[in-house]
């Protein structure tokens, strides 16, 4: 029986990761002002987020609150309990059908996460028990798992989904989703170890929908186009996501190694694509379901004191290999699959004391190539694509403001840019002012989103 196959999301939203901004720990780190009670740690921090579109002045495209509480208690010198709880509230839908607001056929799950705990916006975060006794380690619970060297370029980094409600605009923090694991680590001496990730269930990633301004052109001409007029002929859908025997699990490992200033890692990673097969299951009767794919790779960074006339500075690198990729061809419109070898070079330097420059150069080549094959804006992807990233960092008034600018481009011609300027008022309170513009050809992947997702916005967060 003949299968046509569709992009659901992973492989649709790969590189669109390169634009999200460098960001640092996630998780389990508590704010500036945590405090003790006991052997309990309090932190977290209440934020509103809120936007405007710069195509149509004056029209508000996000005002989200989000509430963040992180409770970490020390059961005993070998055991911590970790949990975070994140209730969101998005006040566009009141206001405005546009923006954010114009999801809705989400609605019910991006106005709130009150009173549930869905998949891809939980209420309750994470929640894991950490033990820790000589040279073992383990975590089981729900929990971000952070993997590689880049910053925002997912090569190895493919362990926790993604929930992209805005594209590449949310920080990894608040885009990553937090899932069930257990995470085992043995350290054979100080510096190298070996790390095990057993995830008893499958969770996809989460793409926006057609009606977002940030929706990728391949879903608009998917679930605006195609699956709604096959649809019209009585064609029903139904998904099937693998089960939570021991053979569905993902599975994960990972070696740790130093060597005086060289880290590095090497990493296998067994688990889903995001990619579904929609498979006729009768005339009128298709099964969108998961293909297994394979991630080989390694990362490392290196800091030099001094070398080539300049004094600490870092060099990163990582390369991920995946088998059996898919990939959308472009004459026949189905999916087949593509092995590819990805490769990303990354360097950090802080000039003149206060100025911090990070750039990272990304490759990705695609193997044993047949016909064209598109990406997530349906141009065609080339047998070698780059990508760039740019992070320039400055702090003055006594560290209190922070000017920053990330750039992201790639070499079809487009490109997204996020300005922005951050003010401690105090200890506690922090403001921040940017704007994200995007350009390109609508077919390219920074431009489907020039003028739908070129905006401003403002965020004061209240940090305890």
């Amino acid at each position: 029986m003949k299968k046509v196959k569709f992009v659901k999301l992973r492989r649709i939203a790969f590189i669109s990761l390169v634009g999200f901004s460098l960001s640092g720990v996630i998780g389990n780190t508590p704010v500036q002002g945590a405090f003790h009670i006991g052997n309990l740690l309090i932190g977290g921090y209440l934020k509103n987020e809120s936007s405007w579109h710069l195509q149509r002045p004056g029209e508000l495209m996000k005002s989200q609150w989000q509430f963040n509480l992180e409770l970490d208690y020390h059961l005993s010198d070998h055991i911590t309990c970790f949990l975070q709880l994140r209730p969101e509230y998005e006040a566009i839908f009141k206001w405005s059908s546009h923006g954010m607001g114009a999801h809705d056929e989400w609605k019910d799950e991006l106005q709130d996460n009150w009173f549930r705990n869905d998949d891809f916006n939980p209420l309750v975060r994470e929640a894991w028990i950490h033990i820790n006794y000589e040279n073992f380690e383990a975590r089981l619970g729900r929990q971000i798992v952070v993997w590689g060297r880049s910053d925002g370029i997912r090569l190895l980094d493919m362990v926790n989904p993604y929930f992209m409600r805005e594209g590449v605009l949310d920080e990894d923090e608040d885009a990553k989703i937090p899932i069930w694991m257990f995470k085992l680590r043995y350290w054979f001496t100080v510096e190298n170890g070996l790390e095990l990730l057993w995830i008893p269930r499958y969770v996809p990633s989460v793409a926006p929908l057609k009606d977002s301004p940030f929706a990728f052109q391949a879903t608009k001409m998917l679930e605006g186009e195609l699956i709604p007029m096959l649809k019209s002929f009585g064609i029903k859908f139904k998904h099937s996501e693998p089960g939570t025997s021991i053979s569905k699990s993902e599975i994960g490992l990972r070696w740790l190694g130093m060597f005086k200033n060289f880290n590095y890692s090497l990493n296998y990673f067994y688990t889903w694509d995001d990619v579904m097969d929609m498979v006729a299951k009768g005339p009128k009767l298709y099964t969108f379901k998961p293909d297994r794919l394979s991630i080989f790779g390694g990362s490392f960074d290196y800091a030099f004191s001094h070398a080539l006339f300049m004094d600490d500075w870092v060099i990163r690198g990582e390369f991920a290999y995946y088998n059996g990729d898919n990939f959308i061809n472009m004459e026949t419109n189905q999916i087949e699959e593509r092995d590819h070898f990805d490769v990303m070079w990354g360097f950090d330097k802080n000039f003149f004391v206060d100025y911090y420059v990070s750039f990272q150069f990304a490759q990705s080549f695609l193997l044993h190539r047949g016909d064209d094959y598109s990406g997530p804006g349906l141009s065609a992807i080339d047998s070698i694509e780059n990508q760039y990233t740019l992070m320039l960092q400055k702090f003055v008034y006594d560290d209190r403001i922070m000017l920053e600018t990330l750039i992201c481009a790639s070499d079809e011609g487009d490109a997204w840019a996020r300005p922005r300027v951050s003010f401690e008022y105090t200890d506690e309170i922090k403001l921040t002012l940017g704007g994200n513009f995007f350009w390109g050809s609508s077919d390219d992947f920074y431009g489907q989103w020039h003028r739908s997702g070129d905006q401003i916005f403002f965020e004061i967060k209240y940090g305890f």
